[in-house]
């Protein structure tokens, strides 16, 4: 049961991480650009001309952290063991997640892979400040 735990947690974690990222992401340039959800879910260019602008690059990995941070905060308050594992199994696919949109992906020329690299660091940093978080409970 706590390996099912585990597991469930890692995934849901992993889905909010997504999920509350992009849809912060999305919220902001619909709100600053007037446009609908639907005009910019359709048009790419529109949508990378808006999150390439150097105000959402700079806000992009600070709700990144936030997020990343919160999520897995809470995904750990869900076990009782297994912590190490589940910050480690996190850390890894969230790494991985983030090579494959800076090296394969259709989206990789996108942003710059610096950048790429800076959001790994951020999310890995922010999986390890709640880990650390979560130790001292």
């Amino acid at each position: 049961m706590t390996y099912l735990r585990l597991i469930l947690s890692i995934l849901l974690s992993l889905f909010l991480l997504t999920f509350l990222v992009e849809t912060i992401e999305f919220s902001i340039l619909v709100f600053i650009s007037n446009e609908s959800y639907l005009h910019l879910s359709q048009d790419q260019q529109a949508y990378f001309a808006l999150r390439n602008q150097p105000v959402i690059l700079i806000a992009k990995p600070i709700y990144t952290f936030i997020v990343a941070f919160t999520v897995s905060y809470l995904g750990s308050r869900l076990l009782r063991i297994h912590r190490n594992t589940y910050f480690i199994i996190l850390s890894v696919i969230q790494g991985l997640g983030i090579c494959y949109g800076a090296f394969l992906s259709e989206y990789k020329d996108s942003l710059p892979l610096w950048y790429w690299m800076l959001l790994l660091l951020v999310i890995l940093i922010a999986l390890k400040a709640s880990q650390s978080r979560v130790k001292h409970l």
